[in-house]
């Protein structure tokens, strides 16, 4: 690679031996990192040298050889052709000096063996100038180092040129052969630094053909630190890639092979410090570093600063994971585990946060402290809450190798449910089970215990559910007020859920005080559940459920307690038909569950929304939302939740005339107990319209009467869950019994509470198919006379008869329809024309009525 950033080194050196061919010795030291480019200017000095005619002395000193007396001195005599004499007596006289006495200690040699070789090499010096070229002189023998300090003493008014390069370890102490050589009057250092941006810049222009991209540029610069070396090989590795263009740099085998050389070049003490750093990954303190390595602190200052200044480290951190990668892979198993240990039990005895002692301990599977199994639970905890479920449950895994006691042991298991859940339900039963064994025995805390409750629910194990929650109220009346007053919140949910499962009692006798719910040591949300408990069970008190359902979806933050709350809370805003606020609240969670990348929650809650959109009439979004949530979740892991995603498909597919499809759907096994929970009754209402899609009558009959029979024995006859009165009345109209038809809308429409404006439209439908043709458009038309509870809602607008006159044949159609409820898109399927023609009619119909909504079209609207 050409040199980049080196002319006022190569000036320097031009100047020096300029000076020493007129007769001025001199020496220069080159100092710097390793990989910086130190060889490569040494060579670029010998060719000048050599092409100005100087006589040109190289060695390169090594590790291997710095126990060998005057080996560097021998290798530099050694190196050029020299005159046969010079030659004969220099190798003969390093031969003697190496078999002196403690010359391989380092010890003085004589003196008359210092003043023959520099005699010899100084009149070598007399024919042609002489440039003695050390390489890597910092590791050289002390021998050879004390004999060139000799010669450079005496060279001043020589044509003897010395050029030496080292590897400096920054904040390093200067000291002995350094510190003379430095003292020396006619010695000169050159400090070598790493390449700039613009530096680098400059290379990949020369070496590779990638035009001007600034930010391909900053990535070479940052990768490499600026080191030529790995610069170098970044550019050796795109030439391998054989990409003109490449995104990003390529960094593979030659990168990592320039970065373990650049260690193995370096200090000890840095090729251990990355080693560290490497098991470690992620930032250490100094402090933490030297407990590890068992040195003082200022050593491994040193030592980041070298690895740094090398382009290794970015701070504490490898520049590039390749470069870890690398280092690691030099490393024995014991070895990183041995430092993995070490590290887990260092950083939880300075108070390190639960996480980084977890990784750490989890990496060399260390258990063998008191403390190990808390702080991995603790770490746990914290995963969850960044997303990291992977690392949550391989916290869990190895705490429970560690667990003290059946305490503990249960703790860890209940936290693993609550991870598991989140992932897929279905491989969580496991611990259901071990964890029903210790509710059984009566260890299990009455939070886990009813942690218990629901997951068996879900699972439709009703009876073991019930189980759990008889033993729980066993505890919970021996306990503090605020325990019973959880299990009451928590049996109206079961409650809610699956209303044949437990004793009505429980939730429809009156809750609480709400100043004892709210201030007892209960839920939160206790209070806001027996509102919603209490007003399923009484229509008097619709009202106050549907308030304390939206009070709950505002303020709750979706989490693993409260799921199930939302749910139940998202359900009363469903079935009190408040479709526009259960939409909103439902996207917002749906969106939160896809940002903390929960596919649990987001399979339930695409699930209803998809729910919400069938019953608005998008089919589209309905049938996409449901199958998105299968996608997420295979059917098992539903639980009786299945019911809900099942019914929307099948729903939408017997609308869209897909009956095999449908019939496909109803294929997928579904727990024996659905039909003792609130989803049953969805999936028996839509398995009831695909049978009365395909003209099998008594069958749809028989699901609808199974609904009734379940919503009137759990005393949940509430039209906005299952309005099973209407689907009996279609499918006896279509079994061609008009009367009876006619009786049950009849009977749902004077039902029907102020909320349930889309039931009304849909119970008027129904009635006027079972209405003779004269009378039926006058009955859809009419819609008042049947809402008498209603007045606020169907207050006639102030639209004139002449008004109504002036509507076209097709304008007071849709008119007619819109006023009755239909959305746009309803309207166009029964009309047979596009939803946008559907908007065209009605803006002409504000106009010529003067009203600028569908709510304010008038009552008596009728056909021409």
């Amino acid at each position: 690679m050409s040199l980049v950033e080196r002319d006022a080194e190569l000036e320097i050196f031009e100047e020096a031996l300029a000076a020493c061919s007129a007769g001025t010795g001199a020496a220069l030291l080159v100092s710097g990192p390793v990989g910086v480019g130190k060889t490569e200017l040494l060579q670029a000095f010998a060719r000048r040298a050599t092409d100005a005619g100087a006589t040109v002395l190289w060695a390169t000193a090594s590790h291997a050889e710095r126990s060998m007396a005057l080996a560097l001195l021998g290798q530099l005599l050694s190196s050029a052709r020299l005159p046969a004499e010079h030659n004969d007596r220099l190798s003969r006289l390093v031969n003697a000096g190496a078999s002196t006495p403690g010359s391989e200690g380092g010890q003085a040699l004589p003196a008359a063996f210092l003043r023959d070789l520099t005699t010899m090499l100084l009149e070598l010096a007399e024919r042609t100038p002489v440039l003695l070229a050390v390489d890597d002189a910092h590791v050289a023998d002390e021998a050879s180092l004390n004999c060139l300090l000799y010669l450079l003493r005496r060279s001043a008014r020589s044509r003897l040129l010395v050029v030496l390069n080292e590897a400096v370890q920054p904040r390093r102490p200067v000291h002995g052969f350094l510190a003379d050589l430095i003292s020396q009057p006619h010695v000169r250092q050159i400090w070598l630094r790493p390449l700039s941006t613009c530096g680098v810049a400059q290379v990949l222009e020369d070496q590779l053909d990638i035009g001007e991209d600034a930010s391909l540029t900053h990535a070479f610069h940052h990768i490499s630190g600026g080191s030529p070396m790995l610069l170098a090989a970044l550019v050796r590795e795109h030439r391998a890639a054989e990409t003109s263009k490449p995104e990003a740099p390529v960094v593979g085998d030659l990168f990592a092979q320039a970065v373990l050389t650049c260690l193995h070049r370096s200090d000890p003490g840095v090729l251990e410090l990355a080693r560290v750093l490497a098991v470690l990954d992620e930032p250490a303190t100094p402090q933490l570093l030297a407990s590890l390595l068992d040195v003082d602190t200022a050593a491994v200052q040193r030592a980041l600063d070298t690895a740094g200044e090398a382009g290794l480290l970015d701070g504490v951190r490898f520049r590039h994971p390749r470069a870890a990668r690398a280092v690691l892979d030099g490393l024995t198993t014991e070895d990183r585990t041995a430092i993995h240990v070490r590290a887990a039990s260092l950083l939880y005895r300075s108070g390190a946060p639960a996480m980084a002692v977890a990784r750490q301990a989890i990496a060399g599977h260390y258990t063998g402290d008191p403390w190990s199994s808390s702080v991995l639970r603790a770490a746990a905890d914290h995963a969850l809450e960044r997303n990291d479920t992977a690392l949550a449950l391989d916290c869990l895994h190895l705490a429970e190798r560690g667990a003290a006691d059946e305490g503990e042991l249960l703790r860890i298991k209940s936290a693993m449910l609550r991870v598991q859940w989140r992932i897929d339900p279905a491989n969580s039963e496991r611990l259901v089970d071990d964890l029903l064994d210790g509710v059984r025995r009566g260890v299990l805390p009455i939070r886990q215990s009813l942690q218990v409750a629901s997951s068996l629910l879900w699972y439709g194990r009703t009876e073991e559910a019930v189980e759990v929650l008889d033993r729980i109220d066993e505890d919970a009346a021996a306990s503090p007020a605020g325990a019973g007053l959880t299990m009451y919140g928590s049996r109206s949910f079961l409650a809610l859920t699956c209303p044949g499962l437990l004793d009505h009692s429980t939730v429809q006798k009156p809750p609480p005080p709400r100043a004892a719910l709210l201030g007892a040591a209960a839920s939160p949300f206790t209070a806001e559940i027996a509102e919603i408990a209490a007003g399923l069970f009484n229509p008097a008190k619709a009202d106050e459920a549907t308030s304390a359902a939206e009070r709950l979806l505002q303020v709750l933050r979706l989490d693993d307690e409260t799921v199930g709350v939302l749910i139940m809370a998202l359900g009363i805003l469903i079935t009190a038909e408040s479709y526009e606020i259960a939409a909103a609240r439902c996207d917002a969670l749906l969106a939160y569950a896809g940002e903390r990348g929960v596919p649990t929650w987001t399979a339930i809650f695409s699930a209803l929304r998809g729910a919400i959109s069938l019953r608005c009439g998008d089919l589209a979004e309905a049938e996409r939302l449901a199958r998105t949530a299968l996608r997420l979740l295979p059917p098992r892991s539903f639980g009786i939740f299945i019911g809900m995603p099942l019914s929307v498909l099948v729903f939408c597919a017997t609308r869209a005339g897909r009956y095999e499809e449908a019939i496909e759907y109803l294929g997928v096994q579904v727990p024996n107990t659905l039909f003792q929970t609130t989803f049953g009754l969805h999936y028996l209402r839509a398995r009831g319209h695909l049978y009365l899609a395909v003209g099998n009558h008594r069958t749809a009959v028989a699901d609808f009467e199974t609904c009734r029979d379940l919503m009137q024995r759990w005393s949940l006859d509430v039209p906005g869950l299952v309005p099973w009165r209407i689907d009996l009345a279609e499918a006896y109209l279509a079994a061609g019994d008009p009367d009876r038809a006619r009786e049950l809308a009849q009977d749902q429409i004077e039902r029907l509470g102020p909320q349930n404006r889309r039931t009304l439209a849909h119970s008027v439908r129904v009635l006027a198919a079972c209405t003779p043709a004269g009378e039926a458009v006058d009955l859809l038309g009419r819609p008042a006379e049947f809402t008498a509870p209603l007045p606020e809602a169907t207050e006639p607008a102030l639209v004139g008869d002449d008004d109504v006159e002036e509507l076209s044949e097709a304008e007071r159609r849709v008119a007619i329809l819109a006023a009755a409820g239909h959305t746009n898109r309803q309207i166009a399927l029964q009309l047979h024309v596009t939803a946008s023609t559907v908007e065209q009619h009605l803006t002409r119909v504000y106009r010529k009525l003067r009203v600028s909504r569908r709510s304010d079209l008038p009552s008596s609207l009728s056909a021409p």
